[in-house]
Parts: structure tokens; C-alpha cells; sequence
């Protein structure tokens, strides 16, 4: 009988791109996101005058996903990662979730 050449085990497709992040820097840029967020102002017209009035803008995964330049797909895998940059990931998603409910319950967004 004639030997069979042996089966490649490699997955098809095209391979993934190296992860670069880490959680020091994920945690960075999730800071500036929300220095970001916090800093929007709108003007608001008053007997006195137009009046500049802080009006922060509700953080959320696709923001933060955009603003980093990271597709909200790899965001959510980084979160189910077991080491460091999933830690950070899932308290970064916990802290726009709490941002979220404390928005909706003062009725600011």
C-alpha cells in the first residue's frame, strides 16, 4: 500500500494581526476616553446670556471601541482573556456600565 501524506492541522484563512495592547495602555486610553467624555460643555441660552454648561457625554463600549481605533469584536475578546489585559478590559466595561445606570437614574441620558 502507498503511505498517505500527513493531514496539515492549520486553520484556513488569513492569520490574525499580533495583539500590541497592553493593560497599562489600554487603561491609559480608556482614561483620556473618559477625560473626553466628561469635558463636553453645550451652551445654553439664560437671562443673562448664553452660558457655557458642562453636559458629559455618556461613555460606551463602541465610543471607547472608536476612539482607540479598535474594532468593539476584539474588545470583547480581549475580555474573555485570563490575564492582565482582560482584567482591564472587563473593569473598563464595568465602569461605562456603572456610568450608564447612574446616567439613567438621574435622568441625564
Amino acid at each position: 500500500m502507498s503511505e498517505l501524506a500527513p493531514i496539515s492541522k492549520k486553520k484556513p484563512g488569513r492569520p490574525r494581526k499580533p495583539c500590541n495592547w497592553t493593560a497599562e495602555t489600554l487603561t491609559d486610553a480608556a482614561e483620556k476616553y473618559f477625560e473626553k467624555c466628561d469635558s463636553k460643555t453645550k451652551y445654553v441660552v439664560t437671562k443673562e446670556g448664553v452660558e457655557k454648561v458642562p453636559a458629559p457625554a455618556p461613555y460606551s463600549i463602541e465610543g471607547l471601541c472608536c476612539f482607540i481605533s479598535v474594532l468593539r469584536r476584539d474588545f470583547y475578546l480581549w475580555r474573555k482573556r485570563g490575564d492582565e489585559l482582560g482584567e482591564a478590559a472587563e473593569m473598563i466595561h464595568q465602569m461605562i456600565t456603572a456610568n450608564r445606570i447612574e446616567g439613567a437614574l438621574e435622568g441625564t441620558q
